[in-house]
Protein backbone atom coordinates (compact mmCIF):
# COMPACT_ATOMS: atom_id res chain seq x y z
CA UNK A 1 0.00 0.00 0.00
CA UNK A 2 1.52 3.41 -0.86
CA UNK A 3 1.92 5.94 2.07
CA UNK A 4 -0.11 9.03 1.54
CA UNK A 5 1.61 12.08 1.65
CA UNK A 6 -1.02 14.20 3.31
CA UNK A 7 -2.05 11.72 5.85
CA UNK A 8 -1.21 13.16 9.59
CA UNK A 9 0.02 16.36 7.94
CA UNK A 10 -2.33 18.15 9.86
CA UNK A 11 -3.85 20.08 6.87
CA UNK A 12 -7.79 19.22 7.75
CA UNK A 13 -6.78 20.50 10.89
CA UNK A 14 -5.81 23.74 9.89
CA UNK A 15 -8.40 24.17 7.42
CA UNK A 16 -11.48 23.42 10.27
CA UNK A 17 -9.26 25.64 12.50
CA UNK A 18 -9.15 28.50 9.56
CA UNK A 19 -12.39 28.17 8.31
CA UNK A 20 -15.18 30.82 8.75
CA UNK A 21 -17.73 30.65 11.71
CA UNK A 22 -20.66 28.78 10.41
CA UNK A 23 -18.97 27.85 7.33
CA UNK A 24 -19.98 24.41 5.02
CA UNK A 25 -16.77 22.28 5.32
CA UNK A 26 -16.65 19.31 2.64
CA UNK A 27 -15.43 15.95 3.94
CA UNK A 28 -13.53 14.01 1.96
CA UNK A 29 -15.68 11.10 1.97
CA UNK A 30 -19.00 9.96 3.49
CA UNK A 31 -16.53 7.30 5.54
CA UNK A 32 -14.08 10.10 6.82
CA UNK A 33 -17.43 11.71 8.17
CA UNK A 34 -17.51 10.85 11.79
CA UNK A 35 -13.69 11.29 12.07
CA UNK A 36 -13.57 14.66 10.31
CA UNK A 37 -16.56 16.10 12.76
CA UNK A 38 -15.01 14.26 15.46
CA UNK A 39 -11.57 16.11 15.16
CA UNK A 40 -13.85 19.19 14.60
CA UNK A 41 -15.43 18.98 18.04
CA UNK A 42 -12.61 18.59 19.29
CA UNK A 43 -11.05 21.60 18.10
CA UNK A 44 -14.08 23.40 19.69
CA UNK A 45 -15.29 24.43 16.13
CA UNK A 46 -19.21 23.07 16.58
CA UNK A 47 -20.02 25.78 14.55
CA UNK A 48 -19.12 24.10 11.08
CA UNK A 49 -21.63 22.50 8.95
CA UNK A 50 -19.83 19.10 7.61
CA UNK A 51 -20.96 17.00 4.81
CA UNK A 52 -19.93 14.51 2.19
CA UNK A 53 -19.50 15.60 -1.28
CA UNK A 54 -22.63 13.95 -2.46
CA UNK A 55 -24.20 16.64 -0.32
CA UNK A 56 -23.52 19.33 -2.94
CA UNK A 57 -25.91 17.37 -5.19
CA UNK A 58 -28.53 18.61 -2.67
CA UNK A 59 -30.33 21.66 -3.68
CA UNK A 60 -31.64 22.24 0.32
CA UNK A 61 -28.09 23.42 1.40
CA UNK A 62 -28.76 27.01 -0.39
CA UNK A 63 -31.76 27.40 2.58
CA UNK A 64 -28.53 28.11 4.87
CA UNK A 65 -26.69 31.32 5.21
CA UNK A 66 -22.93 29.76 4.99
CA UNK A 67 -20.20 32.33 4.57
CA UNK A 68 -17.88 30.06 2.66
CA UNK A 69 -17.31 26.50 2.02
CA UNK A 70 -13.91 24.44 2.56
CA UNK A 71 -13.42 21.26 1.09
CA UNK A 72 -11.41 18.95 2.64
CA UNK A 73 -7.79 19.05 0.93
CA UNK A 74 -8.24 15.59 -0.28
CA UNK A 75 -11.35 15.21 -1.53
CA UNK A 76 -12.16 14.66 -5.01
CA UNK A 77 -15.50 15.57 -6.44
CA UNK A 78 -17.20 14.58 -9.31
CA UNK A 79 -18.06 16.43 -12.41
CA UNK A 80 -21.67 16.74 -11.08
CA UNK A 81 -20.37 17.49 -7.51
CA UNK A 82 -17.71 20.42 -9.33
CA UNK A 83 -20.46 22.06 -11.24
CA UNK A 84 -22.99 22.22 -7.93
CA UNK A 85 -20.01 23.73 -6.14
CA UNK A 86 -19.21 26.78 -8.69
CA UNK A 87 -23.12 27.19 -8.25
CA UNK A 88 -22.89 27.15 -4.72
CA UNK A 89 -19.62 29.91 -4.64
CA UNK A 90 -21.17 32.06 -7.08
CA UNK A 91 -24.77 32.37 -4.85
CA UNK A 92 -23.24 32.86 -1.46
CA UNK A 93 -20.14 35.95 -3.35
CA UNK A 94 -23.51 37.21 -4.70
CA UNK A 95 -25.36 36.97 -1.22
CA UNK A 96 -22.05 38.70 0.63
CA UNK A 97 -22.24 41.51 -2.20
CA UNK A 98 -25.19 43.00 -0.90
Amino acid sequence: MEDDPWRGSGTTTRQLKDAADGALFIAVNSSALDYTKSLARHLGRMDLWIYPPTALENQSLRGRDYPEIVLDHAVQLTERQRSCLVQYQAWIEARNKK
